[in-house]
């Protein structure tokens, strides 16, 4: 590759690797993310934007192939670079993503505290019917489920449904996620 270093093919690196992450192509998301990373930081270390989201989608890689400890490293450096400027939706979901490696690590608390600050950012930021607040619930619904207090599990995903309830005219599959999880549970 001999071309001259820009943004823009920063972020074409960032989003081939994180649609090739949907389509669970990890080993070809990892070397393009890993590019990225790369000429960011060689390149364009200012762009802490960037940046974290290459440390965030190269975690998600890790969570994937059960390196939890790998992910939280990245996931931790991510952080660091969004806490230094401001705290945003991205941020909460860094959070969710540390909640989520700690909940494969079976740290339960852990993972209830990040799932928790996550959510707490988003309340901040946005209004109370917003569907990423939402979103946050199911992922503490989860959790609970898995802690076996399904007594706020059951709690959580309703105050999910009512949420999506709020934000779509039909039935999507988070709505029809929340029905589910409430039945079985």
């Amino acid at each position: 590759d001999i071309f001259e270093p820009s943004q823009d093919i920063l972020t074409c690196y960032l989003k081939i690797g994180s649609v090739l992450i949907e389509m669970r192509e990890f080993e070809n998301a990892f070397k393009y993310l890993n590019k990225a990373l790369v000429l960011c930081q060689q390149n364009f270390p200012g762009e802490w934007r960037i940046l974290s989201r290459c440390l965030e989608k190269l975690a998600l890689i890790n969570i994937a192939n059960g390196k939890y400890n790998e992910s939280l490293s990245e996931l931790n450096q991510a952080l660091s670079l969004q806490n230094e400027k401001f705290q945003d939706g991205q941020t909460a979901l860094t959070y969710c993503y540390i909640g989520k490696a700690y909940q494969n690590l079976g740290d339960y608390e852990k993972a209830e505290e990040n799932y928790e600050k996550g959510l707490e950012i988003l309340k901040s930021k946005y209004s109370e019917k917003n569907y990423l607040i939402g979103s946050q619930l199911m992922e503490l619904s989860g959790l609970f489920k898995l802690k076996g207090d399904f007594e706020k599990a059951i709690e959580k995903c309703q105050a999910a449904l009512q949420i999506f309830k709020a934000n779509f005219e039909k039935s999507d599959l988070r709505f029809t996620k929340c029905v589910q999880e409430i039945k079985e549970m």
